[in-house]
């Protein structure tokens, strides 16, 4: 069994699930410094780079990640070594 009795991935890499709603922000140090947001539903900036249903933002090397939602927003995490 993986974290938390999540999935096991045979891969260094950790995916977790989103909802932010409108107006409100998170900040998140990944524990691998690759990221991939996937937005699901919704409009959210990070870091700087907005992205809406269907977008994805990729980061290289990235220390901390600022999510925040323009509207109700829901977007998958995905963490890579």
């Amino acid at each position: 069994h993986g974290e938390g009795g999540s999935l096991v991935m045979q891969q260094d890499a950790r995916l977790r699930g989103a909802v932010l709603h409108a107006g409100k922000s998170i900040t998140h140090i990944p524990k691998f410094t690759n990221v991939w947001i996937q937005v699901i539903r919704g409009t959210i900036d990070v870091n700087g780079s907005t992205a809406g249903p269907g977008d994805a933002v990729k980061g290289n090397q990235v220390e901390l990640l600022t999510i925040s939602a323009s509207e109700d927003s829901e977007f998958l995490l995905f963490e890579l070594a």
